[in-house]
């Protein structure tokens, strides 16, 4: 069974933070990571945007999802592509937990979209 804690880490959760560099994935029972080779014409944007229909997907199906951006560091070096069995030659782009929240955010105040036509 994979455990982002765990596995991602390398090892148990450190007691001492401030000496552990490695990502936290904050308990979450599933990581996703998404990614794609790295000399790909797009992948980045490709990554993205696959990251965010996998993110509003879970969300209508009630579950929590973040996005841990830090850890693209991590994942991008030796260490952490052998963690998660990342080809050399593969870019992590979206590193995302997924699990059930405890509770659910409040929707957010939202400003009247400026709309400029051009041309």
């Amino acid at each position: 069974m994979f455990e982002p804690e765990r596995d991602v880490r390398g090892g148990a959760p450190s007691s001492d933070a401030q000496s552990d560099t490695r990502p936290s994935c904050y308990h979450a029972p599933a990581l996703i990571l998404i990614s794609g080779i790295a000399q790909a014409p797009w992948v980045v944007e490709d990554c993205a945007l696959a990251a965010e229909n996998l993110m509003l997907a879970a969300y209508g199906e009630g579950l929590g999802t973040c996005w841990i951006g830090f850890a693209q560091g991590y994942l991008n070096t030796p260490e952490g592509k052998n963690a998660l069995g990342l080809p050399a030659t593969w870019v992590p782009v979206a590193p995302i937990i997924v699990g059930h929240p405890t509770t659910m955010p409040a929707p957010v105040a939202r400003k009247e979209p400026e709309i400029r036509w051009v041309g």
